[in-house]
């Protein structure tokens, strides 16, 4: 509709059209040398600065524009949308247009797509049409007889272009009015030149009486608000600041666990550059744990849901005084969490759908992003334990199945059974199973282990098996992947999209299964597959976690929010 409007007015023979006072501001302004205009018309205000020693660029999205501004060009020229670029991240030092961003409706993603493209602490200068002068009220009236040449635009005032700018990413620095409407007004208007004249800075500087030097004053400051009142356009300058960032670091208080990776992984990649971590007034909150999220806030909100376990493990609620009462309580602070969540990150699509089925919440909040693999488990290790072994190292819960495993490990021979995690009313119970069946001598419960211990743990195990009953990812499947281990997991939809076809599957809650499907890992598991379960495993980087993270603030700010 814009292009289609303008054609008529491109369509012409058009001298160069240069802007003196936006070129002073950008001079003034400029931290380096590579300057983006969107929306160079004519070319005359790139072409200016290009002749100052200045590195420029244009975008155009007007065809007939970009024809015209062709012939004597000084500078690299694009034609393409403002809202989606061809530009990398971070490339230009200062990004201005004059007169384009009053033609959008919802500017966030043209606001946003400055932010991407520019440098940290680089500069923005946006001329548009000022609210309240008399040249907006001469084109509302043509507006409303449909005669405007421009079509659709809005204007604004310095409140709601300073607003749009904080919200957008930049911190506004300076404001500026330009052009005077009616024209003959301005050699009477402009402060400056008032100024200037000999006669009224005698009066200011050595006045003959003080109420003299007050009634100058005061007519200065008058001609000040009546040049504001008058000024057609308004320019905001503006620097790409830092986006005030929250994060619920609660996890990192645990020992271990794959919640607690995940909040350190996130805080150690996200870029620096772009994000400062706040406690107070953040412009995003991030909720890391299923939820633990303010009810009372003037911010968006983002919140990771691991995994919906208490809806798929019956038995979740078991041990409490009321299950019944604590199953209410956690229905209704999950979708809590969800009504006031802007964006719900999910650790798999499984854990999603459950979501949707079981819960009041708009599909469209939901952002996928799997879990991580962290590089230790790649890496070589030839230490010698001494002894074979298979562990488990999910975690201790009833949902982890240990006592069905146990079980199962009690009919093999020459092997030991390493567990790892804490929960002490649990190891009490399972040591009692273990000394029952007679094997105490076998089975080990060591407790917390470091992740470069348990990743040297999974490299040496003859075999890890995962027996679990619900899952949310799978995350240790994926560590004993990457490290070439093989692997023993439930036949549970999660595990069997997360491992395809590299671990031996079986039915958790059959003692036999389990116990087979341990023989047939440590008879030997072809090289070829636990090679391609490295591949599969190497898909999931921390690095991809983060990228896709940043990419949720990203459009949770700036799109989301406007």
């Amino acid at each position: 509709m814009i292009v289609n409007t303008w054609d008529k007015v491109w369509d012409k023979s058009i001298s160069p059209d240069i802007h003196p006072e936006l070129i002073k501001v950008i001079k003034h302004f400029s931290s380096g040398k590579k300057i983006l205009e969107i929306g160079f018309g004519t070319g005359g205000d790139l072409s200016s600065l290009k002749k100052d020693g200045f590195i420029c660029y244009g975008l155009e999205i007007n065809k007939i524009a970009y024809k015209h501004a062709v012939k004597g060009r000084l500078f690299k020229s694009f034609l393409g949308n403002g809202e989606k670029t061809s530009f990398k991240e971070k490339q230009f030092d200062l990004i201005f247009h004059q007169g384009v961003l009053e033609h959008f409706r919802d500017p966030s993603r043209f606001m946003s797509e400055h932010y991407r493209i520019l440098k940290p602490g680089g500069t923005i200068v946006i001329d548009v049409p000022h609210k309240w002068n008399l040249y907006t009220l001469y084109r509302n009236i043509y507006k409303l007889f449909g005669c405007w040449y421009g079509g659709w635009e809005r204007s604004y005032n310095a409140r709601e272009l300073k607003n749009l700018a904080w919200r957008s990413g930049f911190k506004p620095i300076a404001i500026y009015y330009r052009g005077i409407w009616p024209h003959r007004w301005g050699k009477f208007l402009f402060p400056e030149r008032i100024i200037k004249r000999r006669w009224i800075r005698l009066v200011i500087d050595k006045p003959p009486v003080i109420w003299i030097q007050k009634l100058s004053l005061a007519l200065y400051r008058i001609s000040e608000l009546i040049q504001i009142v008058s000024s057609y356009n308004i320019i905001l300058v503006a620097k790409r600041r830092k986006l005030k960032l929250a994060v619920d670091v609660m996890p990192l208080n645990a020992k271990g666990g794959a919640v607690r990776r995940y909040v350190r992984e996130i805080l150690s990649l996200l870029p620096k550059d772009d994000y400062a971590f706040v406690k107070r007034k953040p412009d995003i909150y991030h909720a890391t744990n299923n939820w633990g999220i303010p009810v009372f806030r003037s911010f968006p909100i983002v919140t990771t849901i691991h995994d919906v376990i208490p809806l798929a493990f019956n038995d979740y609620f078991k041990k409490s005084k009321i299950p019944l009462i604590s199953k209410l309580i956690y229905r209704l602070k999950m979708q809590t969490t969800l009504w006031l969540s802007r964006v719900v990150i999910c650790t798999d699509a499984i854990n999603a759908k459950e979501i949707i089925k079981n819960f009041l919440v708009d599909s469209k909040k939901i952002s996928i992003i799997p879990m991580a693999v962290s590089n230790v488990f790649f890496e070589k290790r030839n230490e010698n334990i001494g002894r074979s072994y298979i562990l488990n190292h999910g975690g201790l819960e009833q949902r982890k199945n240990i006592e069905k495993l146990i079980r199962s490990f009690s009919l093999t021979k020459d092997l030991e059974l390493i567990i790892t995690g804490e929960n002490f009313e649990l190891v009490k119970d399972l040591k009692k199973l273990v000394s029952k069946l007679k094997i105490s001598g076998r089975v080990k419960f060591v407790g917390w282990v470091s992740e470069r211990k348990v990743a040297t743990m999974v490299k040496n195990a003859k075999c890890v098996v995962y027996s679990s009953l619900a899952e949310g990812f799978g995350l240790p499947m994926l560590e004993a992947m990457a490290a070439g281990t093989p692997i023993v997991a439930s036949n549970i939809p999660i595990l069997r999209k997360i491992g395809e076809e590299i671990p031996i599957y079986v039915n958790p809650n059959s003692t036999s299964s389990i116990y087979k499907g341990i023989i047939k890992a440590i008879s030997g598991i072809p090289k070829s597959r636990l090679s391609k379960g490295k591949a599969i495993a190497r898909n999931y980087t921390w690095e991809k976690v983060a990228k896709k993270t940043y990419e949720v603030y990203f459009d949770t700010i700036f799109r989301l929010n406007q």
